[in-house]
């Protein structure tokens, strides 16, 4: 296969490629939660902030691809770990995808620090955390204040927009089971 993605990144290409590769259910019902939370935050910053900043046709592709190397590693797709993080970067570069694309996939072992990365990949990194149910509080914090040096004053309305999300607007998140606080002998 050669699946050349050039930017602007869409939807449809990110897709296409999940398709392509015969992305098990799981991933694609994942990739779709965190596209679907990415939708409704940038939309809610729209409302709140004056000016988009954001590459949105890269956010989206990035919110599709990013857990992409579970293919390559599926037993991560029922546990957690990072191998799939590696196997995803290099499967997009191999496959032509832009360099910042392929980072996305490094999302969950972040590589803080204010401005190492792309406004587009902090937010893929915070909406993958919110499809967990879960929120990445110190990317958060690194998004803030990556917008505030672009004279973006974001802070109150990006917290408001984050909490709502988080707390009881995912859109069809699959609930998480609880866990036992003894375990069966």
């Amino acid at each position: 296969m050669a699946f050349q993605m050039n930017l602007p990144t869409t939807e449809g290409a990110a897709r296409k490629l999940l398709a392509d590769l015969d992305a098990p259910a799981a991933l694609r019902a994942h990739a779709e939660i965190t596209l679907g939370i990415a939708k409704k935050l940038l939309r809610s910053l729209e409302r709140r902030v004056e000016r988009a900043v954001f590459d949105r046709d890269l956010v989206y592709a990035g919110c599709l691809l990013h857990d992409v190397g579970k293919i390559f590693v599926p037993y991560e797709l029922c546990r957690p770990g990072v191998a799939h993080e590696s196997a995803g970067y290099i499967m997009l570069l191999r496959e032509g995808a832009d360099e910042l694309l392929a980072s996305m996939c490094h999302g969950h072992r972040w590589f803080g620090g204010l401005g190492s990365s792309s406004l587009e990949r902090q937010l893929v990194a915070i909406v993958s955390a919110m499809a967990t149910g879960r929120r990445n509080k110190r990317v958060e914090s690194e998004l803030l204040m990556a917008l505030g040096q672009r004279g973006i004053a974001a802070d109150g309305q990006l917290r408001v927009a984050f909490t709502a999300l988080t707390n009881h607007d995912l859109p069809d998140a699959p609930p998480t089971p609880p866990r036992p606080s003894v375990l069966p002998r």
